[in-house]
Order: C-alpha cells, then structure tokens, then sequence
C-alpha cells in the first residue's frame, strides 16, 4: 500500500476483533518443512517452566531469557525460549495462576539451538498472550482438561539442586522439573551408535581423566567464549606494581581484561555397554567439582603446560557414577567427534568406589586398554591403569 498526494484517509466505524490467526500444529513445527524466514502462531499449553536467566551477549549487553515447554492435544512438545520483557511477564503470570495455564505466541520465530528446533519471540514483532479469551483457547481448554497436566517450575539455583535432582527417576511423570527428564535415557552403546541429532540421559561411571586436553581454559566474561593471551602489562600505582593481563576475544573482536578461568573437563565414561568421551564446561563442572578453577589455580593466569597436573579434586571423580544430560550433535552424527557434549548433571550415585579394591573382572587390563585405544583416534598414553581397575571394579558392584 502506498499513499500519494491525492490519499484521502478517514476513519471507519467498523470494529472487527477478528486475530486471524493461522495457528500451526506442533508436529508441523517438529517436522522441520517449515520455511525459517515466516513467523507462525502456536497454541499450547506451559508444562514446564525454568527461571529467568541475564544472559551476557555479544557485545557486553545483557539480555533476560526464559525457558519453558507448550504441549498440543496430542502430548507433542515443542521446547521454546523467550527473551526481553516478555520473559519476566510470562514469569510473573505463572506464578499467579494456580491451574492450566495456555499460551497462545503469535508471530514466532524457527530456529535451532546446539541442533535442536526451538520456538522464540521475534524482536519487536511477537505478541503473548496468556489464558487469553479467544474461542480457540476456549476449545483447547475444553478438550484438554480430561487429561489436564500440572505446570511444575523448575529451579536453576543452588539451593533447590538437591530437590531437583530427586526428581530424576520420575522420567514418564508429566509436568516435569526438569526439561532434560523428557527426553530417553541411552546407554553409552545406543549414544555412540545414535544416527541422528537429538537430546538424551546418560547414566556412566567417570573411569578416567582424559589427560591430552587442559582442564580449564579463560573465558570471556561478556560472551564466555576462550580468548587467547596477548600479553602482560606492568603500572605503577601509588608506589605499587598493578600486573594487567590482556587477552584477545575472537567473538568480541576486540582486547579484553574483564576474563575469568572456567572448567574444561574430557572425562572417560563407561556403562555396561561400551566406552565414550563426555565434555564437561564450566556451568556442570561446577556442580560436580569441590572447588572453581579460581581456587585451583590460586591466581595464576597462565595456560597449562602438562596435561596430567590434574587436582585431587577432579581426579575424585573417578569411580563415580553420574546421570549427565547430552547432547548428540551434528558433529557426532555426521563427521565421528568422539566428545558427546555435557549440558546438564543430574544425579550422582552415592556409592563411592574404592580404588584399591580387588578388579572382580577376570579380563586383563591390557585387553581393556586396548579397548579404549581402538575407541579414539589418538593414543591416551596419559590414562592411568589404576582407574581402569575403577571400571571392573564398578561394573561388579551394579
């Protein structure tokens, strides 16, 4: 439409409340035939929903994210995440309402996140609505009230940890905690041999520390990305010597000083199944390690030179069993990575396994070795044999 001198515009009485919506199922959604480049409208219903989140992005602003579950009729779930303002609103409305809660999210945006479709508000262009008084929310309301499922919040912080992972075994019950307890549980068998991208539980005993990689690296704190040392600067300050580190962000494009070491841990998990690589950032790490990177390197600022100084505290987590959240990526799928991406622990096993004991296994070390050599494309001459007998030792003990 366009307007011209001659455009004479005057108001209209007509009123018409009409959304026009063209709503599409989830299955469509989930099918991935859909064209990325056009908004849609969904309608569904919140099962789960974490807490708002000040995510660092590019260029050091700061933006509010929120992540959550809408389930159709059928029970088909579309994960989505919403950022801005729009986040603290659906926050606050959940937390005021007592039942069913639908949401109706017009003009979202496709898109993919570490291989996963993702539904998200588009900027400035998607509208919310919340229980919203429209016939078609109405009918969902009606058709599914039958099999009403309970929206359960899940916590991201500390203090609620311990209850959300009492959570883990209640995997078929609706309304989880956790969005990761939707998806299946694999064995290190069935993950490695998996051919396509998609999300799974994991339950592995760690039986070794891959020594041919850093346990840590230093990161950006404005976009968490590694950045590489440049150089250090020496300032006098009232008499006293100031030391600057500077450091390059690729991802800034830019120098940096604002950095901070994080986990980067490469652990060697077994099951009954088979053997596999997991890698473990610093936002896991944290959770399963007894002390940060900023303690176990007291001060230091530089890279590590030899592999296997390993902390006492990291080795400690050989022998022990954990259920890991991981993400079978495109990398995996299509090109062979042998490092399965850790995005969330779950649960741990209480029982520690001494690593003196007696192997039960009547197989030799050496055989196993050679099992793990064959399991990746380079040699692990660093891994140590007492954490091999950790393995036998586990596998009895299930």
């Amino acid at each position: 439409m366009s307007f011209n001198q001659n455009t004479a515009v005057t108001r209209s009485n007509h009123v018409n409340d009409e959304l026009y919506l063209s709503l599409i199922d989830f299955q469509t959604v989930l099918s991935g035939t859909l064209d990325d480049n056009f908004l849609i409208d969904v309608l569904g219903q919140v099962i789960d929903c974490g807490d708002v989140e000040t995510m660092q992005c590019t260029g050091g602003k700061q933006r509010k994210k929120l992540e959550f579950t809408l389930s159709d009729l059928n029970d088909t779930r579309l994960t989505c995440c919403i950022w801005g303002n729009l986040a603290d609103k659906l926050l606050s409305s959940i937390n005021q309402e007592t039942g069913m809660v639908t949401m109706l999210l017009r003009f979202a945006k496709l898109g993919r996140f570490r291989g996963e479709l993702q539904i998200s508000n588009a900027f400035d262009a998607s509208v919310m609505m919340l229980n919203p008084p429209i016939p078609e929310a109405e009918a969902f309301k009606v058709l599914i009230n039958d099999d009403a499922m309970t929206l359960t919040s899940f916590q991201s912080n500390d203090d609620s940890q311990d209850d959300n992972n009492n959570r883990v075994g209640i995997v078929g019950k609706r309304g989880q905690r956790d969005k990761w307890l939707l998806f299946p549980t694999k064995t290190i068998y069935e993950m490695i041999t998996s051919t396509q991208v998609e999300k799974c539980l994991v339950k592995c005993v760690v039986y070794a520390i891959d020594m041919d990689w850093s346990w840590y690296y230093f990161g950006c704190k404005s976009c968490n990305k590694r950045v590489l040392k440049t150089g250090t600067t020496f300032k006098k300050l009232n008499g006293k010597e100031i030391v600057q580190h500077n450091w390059w962000c690729e991802e800034c494009k830019d120098s940096v000083i604002d950095v901070s070491p994080r986990f980067w841990l490469h652990l060697m998990v077994s099951d009954d199944s088979g053997i596999s690589k997991i890698m473990i950032l610093d936002h896991v790490a944290n959770n399963i390690v007894s002390k940060t990177p900023e303690k176990l390197l007291n001060g230091s600022w530089e890279e590590l030179q030899d592999p296997t100084l390993v902390p006492d505290c990291i080795n400690d987590l050989v022998g022990k069993e954990f259920t890991f959240g991981v993400y079978i990526d495109k990398e995996n799928v299509a090109y062979g990575s042998e490092f399965y991406k850790d995005s969330v622990y779950l649960s741990e096993n209480q029982e520690h396994f001494d690593s003196n004991s007696t192997p039960s296994s009547k197989r030799k070390e050496e055989e196993i070795t050679n099992l793990i050599d064959l399991s990746s494309t380079s040699k692990k001459s660093c891994t140590r044999s007492i954490k091999i007998e950790k393995v036998q030792d586990v596998n009895k003990k299930r």
